[in-house]
């Protein structure tokens, strides 16, 4: 089972970026290896990260991925906007999810870039016996939205180690949550989840790419070992590597000092949810749409950042009824 998150990022100036992570082992009740893709690109600037049924998940993010590469190299004045490359997706996935009956369903988390330019987090979420459900969410302010997939207790451990952070006013919440990764990846209670973090990330006005991990005089890329390839060294100008500082001692402190946060309804996001299948008829899957209103306006970059977990209802010990919490 995979551990992972999404995270947008909002500046005030306008400029964003994203990051998705995850482990890279993929197991059965018999068995495991450590070579488990979780993360993906659908585009140039459309991630995901996934849990759950693999073969399902990458069937979806293959279709998805040759349709947009296809008609963004045709028609590279008007690309597939992230709404509905969400859409597409969600189709592949929910129709192959129905022709699987022996799966236990999948969790996947997407970020891209809408279409006035500020960056949005999507869920698909399937299940048996259960009707797929989408949920798109975008920024009413700058700061940062995330999303978890995966198993519940990892799910909290990344949730109280990036609270933890904010807490602490370091402003390295970003290495804790990957870093939480690292210390479940090796956590013996954990035997799903293994291997390495997976990291990609994508800076406006770049594009999505999965840069080498220095973590622990090891590299890793895309949550394999590759340090006789890449050995480690220090960063210098100009390094597009990530250079992580794993604290065990400290992760493992957030995970036996757990404490549970407030968790309430917040207003610093806007958000539509939907059923695929009322949202994706098969004769209107291949229609490109307009993004919803709600998607359309600018958030206001002026105000104060707001830093929120989201979390759907029954997602994680902690919730009933709400769906976000801040994280400070």
């Amino acid at each position: 089972m995979t551990i992972g998150f999404a995270a947008t990022i909002l500046r005030g100036d306008g400029s964003w970026a994203f990051l998705l992570a995850a482990d890279c082992r993929y197991s059965t009740s018999q068995s495991f290896t450590d070579t488990g893709i979780k993360t993906h690109a659908l585009d140039r600037t459309t991630g995901a990260v996934v849990a759950g049924n693999a073969l399902s998940v990458a069937s979806a993010v293959e279709m998805t991925r040759g349709i947009a590469d296809d008609h963004n190299r045709l028609q590279p004045q008007a690309p597939i906007n992230f709404y509905s490359t969400v859409r597409l997706f969600a189709y592949f996935l929910n129709r192959i999810e129905q022709e699987s009956p022996w799966s236990q369903g999948c969790e996947v988390a997407l970020v891209g870039r809408l279409s006035n330019g500020m960056p949005a987090i999507a869920k698909v979420t399937t299940r048996p016996s259960a009707k797929a459900e989408v949920h798109i969410y975008a920024h009413k302010v700058p700061g940062s939205l995330f999303l978890f997939v995966g198993q519940r207790e990892g799910k909290e451990q990344i949730f109280l180690a990036v609270r933890r952070a904010f807490e602490s006013g370091r402003g390295d919440w970003l290495e804790r949550a990957v870093g939480t990764i690292a210390y479940l990846c090796e956590h013996n209670g954990q035997s799903t989840i293994g291997g390495s973090p997976a990291v990609a990330v994508c800076s406006f006005p770049g594009v999505l790419h999965w840069p080498i991990l220095v973590m622990d005089n090891r590299t890793y890329l895309r949550g394999f070992d590759i340090t006789s390839t890449s050995p480690p060294s220090p960063a210098f100008e100009g390094d597009q590597r990530i250079h992580l500082h794993y604290d065990q001692a400290w992760h493992a402190a957030v995970d036996q000092c757990r404490t549970e946060p407030a968790i309430k309804l917040d207003a610093s996001f806007v958000s539509k949810s939907w059923l695929v299948e009322d949202w994706v008829p098969p004769v209107d899957a291949f229609s490109w749409k307009h993004e919803p209103d709600v998607f359309q306006h600018r958030p206001d970059l002026s105000a104060d950042p707001e830093f929120v977990g989201i979390v759907r209802p029954d997602e994680v010990t902690w919730t009933h009824a709400a769906e976000s919490t801040k994280m400070p």
